[in-house]
Order: C-alpha cells, then structure tokens, then sequence
C-alpha cells in the first residue's frame, strides 16, 4: 500500500541523513512535520510516474522531474533556500515540456541535436492548455494563470530580481536549516505540485484511470482539496 511504503521510506530517508551525514536538527520533533509532509508531497510523484509506465521519448522529462524531487529534501535541510525554489521551477517546466514533446518526435531529437532548438515557455503554456485531453478544463481550473503566475515569481529567484529573491550568503555557516523557509518552501510546493500533478492526469487520464484504488487515493491525497475535488468529479 502507498501509505505504508510511504512511512517506510521516510524512515529510510531519516536514518540516511542522521546516522551518514550527521544530520540531527531537521528532524527534530519541532520540525520534522514539515519535512515530512515535503516527502510525502515527492513521494505522491513517485507514484504517480511509477505506475504509469509510460513508453515515449518525452519520458526523460519525467524522470528530471523525479530527479528535482528527489533533490527537494537534502536542498532543504541543508540550507540551500535559494536553490530549492530554482528547482520548483524545474519541476513546472519540465512538466510543461513532457506534454508538448509526447506528439512531437521531430521537435525532440532536433532539441537533442541543436543546441538553439528551444521552445519558449509561452509556447508550452499555450500548447498544453491547448491540448485537446486538457482545454476543456483549462479555465474551470485556471491553469494558465496558475502557471503562469508561479513561473514568473520563481523565475525572479534565478534572476535575482531583488533582495527578496536572493539568498545573500557571505559565510558557509549561514547555510544551514531554517524553519520559517521550510514552512513557506512546503506551501509552495505544495501550489506547484498540485498543479503539475493535474496537468499529467488530465494529459494521462486514460492510464492514471488504470491505476489501482490506493494508488489513485494516495497521489490526489498529495494535491489541493480543489483539484482534487475536481478530478473525482471526471
């Protein structure tokens, strides 16, 4: 059962960092719940990307998406706030990218071959809500200005458009782990997951249907009351 697996993966994750790197404070009573809660949130992708089985070249990009996930929790505990943002951003752009080059083969090797061949993110964002399996829910769901919205504020910490999108270290003892950014990182992860999370059911929808139950149960548990509402009502 996912919940299971979940809590024992946590586990392994804990033991991981406490006893191999001496990692102690994260994972203390007053702040494992949400370092926990980011596990479970990666952990609801992981299932999803796991069960789908999906055969197509376009899968690199979900395996990155993994990729950033899996980065989410040792970023985090460790102190490296300015990063883990520019990851978010990863994550909603590589999420964009798999559904746009999943029917374009042509547009995919020529990305692998040329190093100028790139799609910009308003092409993608006009393509995927464009695409027939998720148009029809695009306003009712507000995805472009989800996504939009959300990738123009995580765009201002690689730019570092101001004090507010910077990190602003001067000594290595700076970098360490901070409550207060976890609380607000697991509140933004939580947006972004939510929405990449129904982005890919909706582009899927004929293979997340296939899913058992539990799994189905575990991976909406991990979005918003809403979107989750919504996609029960399919």
């Amino acid at each position: 059962m996912p919940i299971a697996s979940c809590n024992e993966d946590f586990k392994e994750v804990k033991k991981y960092f406490e006893e191999t790197q001496n990692i102690i404070i994260p994972f203390e009573s007053g702040n494992i719940n949400s370092i926990k809660k980011i596990h479970e949130t990666a952990y609801g992708y992981l299932v999803l990307k796991s069960k789908l089985k999906i055969n197509n070249h376009a899968n690199i990009f979900l395996s990155e998406i993994q990729s950033d996930y899996l980065q989410l929790i040792p970023l985090v505990i460790n102190g490296y706030e300015k990063l883990t943002m520019i990851v978010l951003r990863d994550i909603l752009e590589n999420t964009l990218k798999f559904i746009y080059y999943f029917h374009h083969p042509i547009e995919f090797i020529l990305l692998e071959e040329k190093n100028k061949n790139y799609i910009f993110f308003e092409e993608l964002i006009r393509y995927v809500c464009e695409h027939p399996n998720i148009k029809s829910h695009s306003d009712k769901l507000q995805l472009i200005n989800r996504v939009k919205t959300k990738y123009s504020e995580l765009s201002k910490y690689v730019h570092s458009k101001d004090s507010n999108y910077m990190h602003l270290i001067k000594y290595l003892k700076q970098i360490k782990f901070d409550k207060q950014f976890t609380v607000k990182f697991l509140a933004e992860l939580k947006e972004i997951h939510s929405t990449i999370i129904t982005l890919l059911i909706l582009f899927l929808n004929e293979k997340y249907s296939s899913l058992s139950i539990p799994d189905r149960r575990f991976i909406l548990n991990s979005i918003s009351k809403a979107d989750k509402k919504y996609l029960i009502s399919l």
